[in-house]
């Protein structure tokens, strides 16, 4: 099923993670994150229809069921009725999304990877680059100065 449009409340957040998760998946762990709160899954899916998604009331169960087993959504019974809330911030996930990436990058081409990282940060963000400079500095003060 592919979803058109997302809600503006939703774009950003479901936006950045769609690049890891699927489509449904990322706009579901966007209406978490925002809820800042446990959600039942109704209220995810009346959260996602009120963007413009008529999604089936199991769908959403299904995708938060799959999150759950991805490790990204636990759920807690509340009063009878199942509480779904992320296990990661969304800064978290992009944290461990991109240590996870850049892992997998240096195990294939460990000096292309780190090459390329100082031509693109040079090239479009050279403040960014002077503060891995300052971020490598610490790391080698921290270990005794060894280069």
């Amino acid at each position: 099923m592919r979803l058109r449009g997302l809600g503006a409340r939703l774009q950003p957040a479901a936006a950045r993670a769609a690049q890891v998760l699927g489509e449904l998946e990322s706009e579901v762990m966007a209406v978490l994150w925002r809820a800042r709160k446990p959600l039942p899954a109704r209220a995810v899916r009346d959260t996602l229809a009120s963007a413009g998604h008529d999604l089936a009331y199991n769908t959403v169960t299904t995708v938060l069921v799959r999150l759950g087993e991805k490790g990204l959504v636990v759920r807690e019974k509340l009063d009878d009725v199942w509480q779904y809330a992320p296990s990661l911030s969304e800064a978290e996930f992009r944290a461990r999304v991109s240590q996870e990436v850049l892992r997998r990058l240096l195990r294939v081409a460990p000096e292309a990877t780190l090459a390329q990282l100082v031509d693109v940060l040079s090239e479009d963000e050279p403040e960014a680059l002077e503060a891995l400079e300052r971020l490598i500095e610490k790391k080698r003060a921290a270990r005794g100065g060894h280069t």
